[in-house]
């Protein structure tokens, strides 16, 4: 929560007008909406309507914390990682798989017609 609270002020921060409070003089209803609106962003909705600023600001705000986070993990870490990655992808040896019976078909009869048919007089 403390992280998404961190990206909800500097996106208001970021996309406010000059005249508009700063995030910690905001109404706390107020500040709960900015934070329902990022955690929403954050989750997957699409940035929509009169928000739509400010939602973008959120996400391109996350993007950049989850790069720069990326960037301190330590090169042994990322090795494992990348390791692990390759183990992943490495192809599973095919188990064998049970085959179904076929399904025991009944044999059709074939029924001769009985006589010709007779032409009609006219």
């Amino acid at each position: 929560m403390a992280e998404v609270d961190s990206l909800a002020r500097a996106a208001w921060e970021a996309t406010r007008s000059e005249h508009a409070v700063p995030y910690d003089e905001l109404e706390p209803a107020y500040r709960d909406n900015l934070l329902r609106r990022a955690e929403a962003v954050l989750g997957g909705a699409p940035p929509t309507g009169p928000w739509e600023v400010y939602e973008k600001q959120v996400c391109e705000l996350a993007s950049t914390n989850t790069l720069a986070m990326a960037a301190e993990i330590p090169e042994e870490v990322k090795e494992e990682l990348a390791e692990e990655v390759k183990e992943e992808a490495k192809p599973k040896k095919a188990t064998k798989k049970a085959v179904p019976k076929p399904i025991a078909k009944k044999p059709i009869k074939v029924v001769k017609p009985a006589a010709k048919p007779i032409a009609k007089k006219k």
